[in-house]
């Protein structure tokens, strides 16, 4: 599953604005995406939880309709090769540190 801390969007929409030769779609997400149970286990261990299970497929069909199944449930790994070919730095490289920040 695909994620982005804000701080990485948003510098990745200003280095989009900043660098004429970015052409097209440039995805925003991190270069390193985690699966359903990954992703639950980070969020368990920066918010010293425990997490016994990731969430069910049910409750993002139920809450987040056909976009919550498309992101978090297709197993799509998207990356964001033109942003890193374009030379953007992600300040936040892991989905760990993203959290830690975030929460």
């Amino acid at each position: 599953m695909s994620w982005i801390h804000i701080d990485d969007l948003i510098g990745i929409i200003l280095h989009c604005i900043n660098h004429d030769n970015l052409k097209g779609a440039v995805n925003g997400t991190s270069p390193n995406p985690v699966t359903n149970q990954a992703f639950t286990k980070t969020l368990g261990t920066v918010l010293k939880r425990p997490t016994i299970f990731p969430m069910p497929a049910l409750v993002v069909k139920l809450l987040m309709g056909q976009m919550g199944e498309e992101l978090l449930l297709a197993g799509k790994q998207i990356r964001p090769k033109k942003a890193l070919d374009a030379g953007y730095i992600f300040k936040y490289k892991t989905l760990e540190e993203a959290l830690i920040n975030a929460v």
